[in-house]
């Protein structure tokens, strides 16, 4: 059945709107009234100063419940409105036809309107009570479903994940085996290289061959200096004028030889694979409007 929420107040009352809306279906099926009632959240700050101030009132002749929020807990607010929708109910029943009014101290002057709060005490009460129970447990059951539901998921995620890093390691195994034999050929070429320098080498005169041997002999000396006192090996090259060799200066790319750290390669995984595909899953997609 229908309502109408009227905020009269400055105040945000999206949450008492939310709880509204969950509540009064329930209280209209368990109640039993048979016309729509008006809601109003009222603003008295003089009203809430006083101990014993007014909390919420019924007007039956216009169906409407007035509710006072200032200084209260949410709850409070919810079983005063429950309250009020029994008096509601009443009103349906043809309960207020008799003229009844609600004067101070109505409750205890007139046996009628007594029965009548009493009433009120009791359902709307338990009404509440109830329906705040129920909501609760449909909470905690959602939020069991929720956790059970992202656990499966991440499962089937990183089974799929796992599942395609094998078929790329398989591809990559594949790929060395190729590569394998690619680097056989290529020891295969290297040798017969070697063989023609060799044969190259057997018309090099007495001369140029003693050169070339004192060539490589200071080489290897240096190259052996190098690593007894931790330098990295440098490039050297025979002088054309001097016929001395001498070092060859090439400025290395540190990023060349910098590669990702562990935790590096485990962060990009999770944000492409696992992180990406849950956002996918669990965030919904904005629908065209």
């Amino acid at each position: 059945m229908s309502y109408k929420i009227t905020n009269n107040t400055t105040k945000d009352i999206s949450i008492l709107e939310k709880l509204v809306g969950q509540f009064y279906p329930y209280a209209h099926k368990t109640m039993g009234f048979n016309k729509p009632a008006s809601i109003v959240f009222s603003s008295d700050v003089e009203n809430a100063q006083n101990p014993l101030g007014n909390t919420a009132h019924y007007n039956p002749n216009i169906n409407e419940i007035t509710v006072y929020i200032d200084y209260r807990h949410p709850k409070d607010i919810m079983r005063s409105l429950s309250h009020e929708l029994v008096h509601h109910t009443q009103n349906c029943r043809g309960e207020f036809a008799d003229g009844a009014v609600t004067e101070e101290g109505y409750a205890q002057k007139n046996p009628h309107l007594r029965e009548m709060e009493r009433e009120a005490y009791e359902l709307g009460n338990l009404c509440f009570r109830d329906w705040e129970n129920q909501y609760n447990l449909n909470l905690q059951e959602n939020k069991k479903m929720n956790e059970e539901t992202l656990k499966k998921e991440i499962k089937a995620m990183l089974e799929e994940i796992l599942a395609e890093e094998e078929v790329t390691e398989e591809t990559e195994i594949a790929e060395g085996a190729d590569s394998d034999e690619e680097s056989d050929d290529k020891d295969d070429d290297e040798e017969e290289l070697g063989n023609q320098i060799a044969g190259a080498m057997s018309g090099v005169t007495e001369s140029e061959e003693a050169d070339l041997e004192e060539s490589e002999e200071i080489e290897e000396r240096t190259k052996t200096s190098d690593v007894a006192t931790g330098k990295e090996p440098a490039r050297r090259v025979k002088d054309t004028a001097t016929g001395q060799l001498k070092e060859e200066d090439e400025d290395l790319d540190e990023s060349e030889v910098v590669e990702e750290s562990d935790d590096e390669e485990i962060k990009e995984w999770y944000n492409k694979s696992l992180y990406t595909r849950l956002c996918e899953s669990w965030i919904p997609k904005k629908e065209n409007k």
